[in-house]
This record gives C-alpha cells, structure tokens and sequence, in this order.
C-alpha cells in the first residue's frame, strides 16, 4: 500500500558485528599470512551500527595481530547465490548488510 515503511533487514549491532567475527574466524582456519586486504561493507551497516562503524576495521587488525594495508568500500543491494553444504548453488538472492573480506597474501 502507499505510505507503508517496510524494513528489509532485522538485524542488531550485535548481529553485524558478529558477523565479521564469524567471517575472521573462517579465514583464521587457513595457513595464510595476509599481507592486505579489501572489504565491501553494505551501506546498511552504517546505519546499524553508526557510531560502531570502525569495529568493523579494528577487528581485522585485532584479528590478526598486525597492521597492514587495508582499502575498502560500501556497497549497496547485494545479489548472489548460497552456497550449500553439499557445494551447490542456490538461486539469485537479494542480501542485505553484507560483509565481505578479500586477504592477498601468502
């Protein structure tokens, strides 16, 4: 109907957050030394977050126990398939408050 407010997303501070958490603690499982990196962080999450925004930074650097070169940038409507346990693909889905970490290094 017109003038309705409808919310995509229900996710918390929490939520978002611990989302990078899980992230880091997938990426921690490899024998890897990152030497930099590049997040895509959803427009959204600034709204969620606001002043907790650079949680999402320091805690790569926390993560790994050094600094390194680091860009980034918001995105915003992300689209793309799940992957399920079995290796497939799930159809094209809308995502929202994505958080996604890219490591270069050896």
């Amino acid at each position: 109907p017109n003038n309705i407010t409808v919310r995509v997303c229900n996710a918390t501070q929490e939520d978002v957050i611990r989302g990078v958490d899980d992230a880091l603690e997938a990426i921690g499982k490899l024998d890897f030394d990152a030497l930099c990196a590049l997040v895509v962080s959803c427009g959204a999450r600034k709204w969620i977050l606001k002043e907790h925004m650079h949680e999402e930074i320091s805690r790569v650097f926390n993560h790994y126990k050094k600094s390194f070169p680091l860009i980034g940038f918001p995105s915003f409507g992300e689209m793309g398939p799940i992957r399920n346990p079995d290796k497939s693909y799930t159809p094209v889905y809308f995502h929202n408050v994505s958080y996604v970490i890219v490591l270069i290094g050896v």
